[in-house]
């Protein structure tokens, strides 16, 4: 079997539908090539990012593929290339054989020769934890009902205004020059192009069957001020979740029970920046629980001198000297922290101890990648 098979990357349309048949049978059964995966996700799949889509063959059937959308993050100012990851399917028949980690160590071997320093993996799975991905970072994650809000958006009167809108299909799109900047003006988050913001806006699980999904706008009577994007997946008891959101945190906390109407829910759940202080302790403040997740799937280094020559000069901000690391024969990294301690990490150490908040780490800020970025 392992001689037959043949690693690729598309090059044309033909390629792509192939793909997406295949992966529409393992993630969407039921749709046909040029709806499921093609609707929720257009730009991975586009005629541009052909070469960016790697799949495996045997006996000239596509059996496995992972798809590659390069991207850009904001990091405190910082832009730095990234490659997401992320449509990693195998045919039921062809699993466990080790297909999947072939084509992403291709892809990484790709990565790294084009110096991308990371790589981020939309998913925990064990395969990307036995390849040296790892979840990042952290974010707040809230579950509020109706009634815990009401106390909360009490406390917000006369400190902000959220005069919310629904934006139906037809009209989506063409608010994405309106809220690309705003999405842009977070901290740390992904440079997104005003044409990616307009595709994001008609795809993902705004096409996904039976998934609600809604944009709402947020103004203050003058100007749009905010957004929130939030979904409700099947099932009666679902509660709606906020996908994504942009703008000030409180205005958008307090759009909540405008959503909550629209979707006739009263439960939601909302995710946050571990940096927004001021609204955690809003939320807490009330007897609300915070609970804590990643902040991306999995993160692999890739280049990792290409990811501390762009970091470089954000770590000597902060401490005053910066990262020195060099590989050994053993594919550990060594040398001295900008503490002035000696260091010795792998490579399935390096994201944690960049970015993770932990007394031997950095502490660096991950950017908040859990959005409609996210593939």
């Amino acid at each position: 079997m392992s001689d037959s098979l043949i690693i690729s990357q598309a090059s044309s349309t033909k390629d792509i539908l192939t793909l997406l048949s295949m992966l529409n049978s393992v993630y969407r059964p039921s749709a046909p090539p040029h709806e499921g995966m093609a609707l929720e996700f257009p730009h991975l799949f586009a005629l541009n990012n052909a070469q960016n889509l790697y799949y495996a063959a045997i006996d000239n059937q596509v059996v496995s593929m992972a798809g590659v959308y390069p991207q850009v993050l904001a990091i405190d100012g910082i832009e730095l290339p990234v490659a997401s990851i992320g449509c990693v399917a195998t045919l039921p028949a062809f699993e466990r054989r080790g297909i999947a980690t072939k084509i992403l160590n291709r892809i990484f071997d790709d990565l790294t020769r084009q110096e991308y320093p990371l790589a981020l993996i939309s998913g925990e799975r064990g395969l990307y934890r036995r390849l040296d991905a790892v979840p990042v970072g952290s974010m707040y994650e809230v579950t509020l009902t109706a009634d815990a809000l009401g106390p909360i958006i009490q406390d917000l009167k006369g400190l902000v205004t959220a005069v919310v809108e629904e934006i139906g299909a037809p009209e989506r799109s063409q608010w994405a020059s309106t809220l690309a900047p705003i999405y842009w003006r977070q901290a740390n988050r992904f440079r997104r192009t005003v044409p990616h913001m307009a595709t994001l806006l008609d795809s993902l699980w705004f096409a996904r069957p039976r998934y609600d999904q809604r944009l709402f706008t947020i103004s203050d009577h003058k100007e749009i001020t905010g957004y929130v994007v939030a979904y409700r997946s099947p099932g009666s008891s679902a509660p709606v979740t906020v996908m994504e959101w942009g703008g000030n945190s409180l205005t958008v906390l307090a759009s909540m029970p405008y959503i909550l109407n629209a979707f006739a829910n009263k439960t939601v759940v909302v995710n946050f920046h571990r940096q927004d202080q001021v609204l955690a302790s809003l939320i807490t403040s009330h007897g609300v629980k915070l609970a804590t997740t990643p902040l991306q799937g999995t993160v692999r280094i890739l280049s990792l001198q290409s990811l501390l020559a762009q970091i470089q000069s954000l770590i000597q901000e902060r401490y005053g000297r910066g990262l020195n690391l060099t590989q050994d024969p053993d594919q550990m990294w060594t040398g001295s922290s900008p503490r002035g301690d000696a260091v010795t990490l792998s490579r399935a150490d390096i994201p944690g101890y960049l970015f993770n908040a932990s007394p031997d780490g950095l502490g660096l800020p991950f950017p908040w990648t859990h959005d409609l970025n996210y593939i």
